[in-house]
């Protein structure tokens, strides 16, 4: 029994002398690394930061992110927002504007038109020179009355070049009320550009795309995603994973 007293005591010592180490290996990490503000530098601790200069309640957050370089070799993070999602997620559960407005005080914009649900992309050159741009606006659908926007949010993002190209473009999917769409975006695109369709799922089939990557598997870099085609029926939804070459001509 003394024995095992004594292995227990050894046993403690160690596995303290081993979090104690751990603890200054994880300081020693944080200490060589220095955060710095890329939106609204100004900004304090408490205030409201935001993206779009001049602010843009109905930015909910930024929902994915890569950067890209021109054929200029200026570089640029991309960020694709989802708008207005807690509003959305109350209102589908039956919460009332005015009880919205009465929980979170102001907190939640209350949107005034379908308009304030088009999702947008925006950047920024990685130096931070200049301010941040919105460099795409997701259109309305034209299929309903009250019309939707077509993308509610941009829900992920990769970088992937098709053989021959020099420079990768990014992709970015959607989250749409009328159906999911795969964005490609290249290289040199500039705000008023419209992005080239990949994919998209039929009308009526509202979804999102959230798993994007490139894998080489022993052929060559192939762009995947994950797409999930809704149901009525949830255990009908129709899960798929899809591979490409080039997504543009659907090889």
């Amino acid at each position: 029994m003394e024995i095992g007293h004594h292995n227990r005591a050894k046993l403690i010592s160690y596995l303290f002398l081993a979090f104690v180490l751990i603890c200054i290996i994880a300081l020693a990490a944080g200490a060589a690394i220095t955060a710095v503000r890329f939106s609204n530098a100004g900004a304090v601790s408490g205030e409201a930061d935001g993206l779009v200069p001049g602010g843009d309640r109905m930015n909910s957050y930024a929902w994915s992110m890569e950067t890209m370089e021109n054929t200029s070799g200026e570089e640029y993070l991309y960020v694709g927002s989802n708008r207005d999602l807690m509003y959305i997620v109350m209102n589908n559960a039956g919460v009332s504007d005015d009880k919205i407005e009465e929980y979170f005080n102001g907190d939640v914009p209350i949107p005034s038109s379908l308009d304030d649900f088009r999702a947008k992309i925006l950047r920024k050159k990685t130096n931070g020179e200049g301010d941040w741009e919105v460099v795409y606006t997701s259109p309305m659908s034209g299929m309903l009355i009250p019309d939707y926007p077509l993308d509610l949010g941009y829900r992920g993002v990769v970088s992937y070049a098709v053989p021959g190209e020099t420079k990768p473009s990014l992709y970015f999917g959607t989250m749409g009320y009328i159906k999911t769409r795969l964005l490609k975006i290249g290289p040199d695109f500039e705000p008023g550009d419209d992005p080239l369709v990949v994919y998209s799922t039929p009308p009526g089939s509202p979804s999102s795309i959230r798993a994007i990557s490139v894998y080489n598997y022993g052929s060559g870099d192939k762009l995947y995603m994950g797409v999930l085609t809704p149901n009525s029926n949830p255990a009908s939804g129709d899960l798929q994973i899809f591979e490409s070459t080039n997504p543009l001509s659907n090889d």
